[in-house]
């Protein structure tokens, strides 16, 4: 009722989805054979989440990208000093909350970069967690989760002390939970140049990017995302375009040496072996 005559886009989303309800046997896409279940998926939803203004910043909803590349987290992953030098130093306590939170921006500009992601800033969360180094290995403790709001405020003494004999750091993982306005919207990241100017990113996330670069014209590949995903003649050929331009931004920075793989935590353990990273993959 609320909703009632009005021509607000959730209005507008509402009704085709009353008319799917009404004839699904006109829209054999998204209901299965027995007209009585719509294709989708379900995610966790995950409770206790900040929103993270650190990253989506404070401000008018028609200047949020412009905003978003101007906040910390976007300059440091835009910035040409090294992820130790922006941290302040390589010991673990003090480079984990930095190199985490880069990644984790790095890797939202890159997926969003593909998926036409039109409505993300402003819709980033985080949630606390404890890193800590254990025998050689990272140690993530998700403990205490439906607790983890405002955490730093809440933590208790017992957990603090328990904490600091392990050495570990609290440290911000990202969450994206509000993840529709893709595939077939504006892609802002794209308006606003986003990906051209990342400097930092994770190289496993970089290798598994130019795996699908190889293969996005793949007969297999364009039936998976039709047949399994849904897309549209038009989205994968969206969805094409917007590979080919990431790969060339990305393997065109790698190849002038202004993008660092510098921002996979496990990098950072004493010892650690740094394996080949090539542009080429």
């Amino acid at each position: 009722n609320n909703l009632r005559g009005s021509k607000s886009l959730i209005a507008q989303t509402w009704a085709s989805f009353q008319k799917v309800h009404s004839r699904p046997v006109d829209f054999p896409s998204i209901v299965d054979d027995r007209e009585d279940q719509i294709y989708g998926a379900l995610v966790q939803n995950v409770k206790g989440e900040n929103i993270y203004t650190e990253v989506n910043g404070i401000g008018d909803y028609d200047t949020r990208y412009s905003r978003f590349l101007k906040q910390k987290p976007f300059l440091n992953v835009a910035s040409s000093s090294s992820a130790v030098q922006i941290a302040g130093g390589s010991q673990f306590n003090r480079i984990a909350p930095v190199i985490v939170q880069m990644k984790d921006v790095s890797d939202m500009v890159l997926m969003d970069t593909l998926l036409n992601q039109q409505d993300r800033i402003g819709n980033i969360h985080y949630k606390f967690v404890w890193y800590s180094l254990v025998d050689g290995e990272i140690q993530v403790d998700k403990s205490d989760a439906d607790l983890n709001k405002k955490r730093e405020v809440i933590i208790s003494s017992q957990e603090k002390s328990a904490m600091a004999a392990k050495n570990a750091v609290l440290v911000r993982e990202m969450y994206l939970k509000d993840n529709d306005c893709g595939v077939s919207k504006s892609n802002n990241m794209r308006i606003h140049s986003a990906l051209e100017k990342v400097r930092h990113m994770s190289y496993p996330t970089y290798a598994r990017f130019m795996k699908l670069a190889k293969s996005i014209d793949l007969p297999d590949t364009r039936n998976y995302f039709m047949r399994e995903l849904l897309f549209t003649s038009s989205d994968f050929a969206g969805l094409t375009q917007n590979v080919k331009k990431a790969k060339e931004i990305l393997l065109g920075n790698c190849r002038n040496s202004s993008l660092s793989f510098d921002v996979d935590i496990e990098d950072y353990v004493p010892g650690a072996a740094i394996k080949s990273k090539t542009c080429e993959i």
